[in-house]
């Protein structure tokens, strides 16, 4: 069978099994969650929105972790809960492209999730711009701090069962 994989591979020109398998590892979910998201870092944390495998179901409960598999250095809320009035979605169409948040709150600070395409061609030519990554921002200041996903964030559940919001302006670098 590994030989039908690798030759099915060929053809359709797709990564290899291990390489399509690599981001879900990268994912602090346990197993028998939903990954809504997970993005790893440049400094190679990681940062998991994880739902109960009932999830879209109001009654999922959620949990966002941040940290590497050996050590969580952040989790919200401190054991998983329903969505509503913690976590909240957001979505917003560009001309050729889009953006979407996942945004939750602590005492002093704001997390977002985004995740957009921008054009970045605009003579007669559009050429779209993916990327994704976090940013977490101070409420007294309004300082923020970002990190993209590298490659791009692993989203596996969708973002359908969150509640939605108003999309917030976010200083995201082009």
């Amino acid at each position: 069978i590994k030989i039908k994989i690798r030759i099915l591979v060929l053809l359709l020109g797709l990564p290899s099994f291990p390489a399509l398998a690599a981001p879900l590892s990268q994912s602090l979910c346990k197993p028998g969650e939903k990954i809504i998201y997970s993005c790893q870092t440049a400094r190679k944390k990681t940062a998991s929105l994880c739902a109960s495998a009932d999830y879209p179901d109001k009654r999922s409960r959620l949990q966002y972790r941040f940290g590497t598999a050996s050590k969580i250095e952040m989790q919200f809320p401190e054991t998983p809960q329903p969505a509503e009035g913690r976590f909240f979605r957001s979505y917003t169409m560009y001309s050729g492209g889009y953006e979407s948040h996942v945004r939750f709150s602590t005492d002093s600070y704001d997390y977002f999730y985004y995740d957009r395409m921008i054009r970045t061609g605009f003579k007669g030519q559009n050429l779209p711009k993916d990327s994704s990554g976090l940013v977490v921002r101070e409420r007294s200041s309004g300082k923020e701090q970002h990190r993209a996903c590298y490659p791009d964030a692993v989203e596996t559940a969708g973002k359908d069962g969150l509640p939605e919001t108003e999309l917030e302006t976010l200083n995201l670098p082009d």
